[in-house]
């Protein structure tokens, strides 16, 4: 059996909004290919689709579909799960928002 890192992709709607929201899940998966791994991380969105009220307003997460595998070589500390490459002409802004988030879980850490 081999581990892998599936991204598992819902679209979320609701009667009120003409905005669509896409939410983006990690899954570990545990399969013995990458075959195998896809039809597992599907089954798993198929099953989290969901309808609920949210405010009066009916809202669905919908499945999209699986939009990455990668497979992990090994299961140790500082394994590395997930990369994304973000580009910006705002490198400035966006290393402070970094830091404000890294801040953000070193005090809800210590509260």
């Amino acid at each position: 059996m081999n581990w892998y890192i599936a991204k598992v992709v819902f679209n979320i709607t609701n009667q009120e909004s003409a905005q669509s929201q896409f939410e983006e899940q990690l899954r570990l998966i545990e399969a013995t290919s990458v075959e195998d791994a896809y039809l597992k991380a599907k089954t798993i969105g198929i099953n989290s689709e969901e309808v609920f009220s949210n405010n009066n307003q009916i809202t669905k997460r919908a499945f999209v579909d699986v939009a990455d595998l990668m497979e992990l070589s090994s299961l140790k500390n500082g394994t590395e799960l997930y990369s994304r490459i973000h580009r910006t002409t705002e490198s400035r802004s966006y290393i402070h928002l970094m830091h404000q988030r890294g801040m953000a879980i070193r005090l809800s850490a210590i509260q």
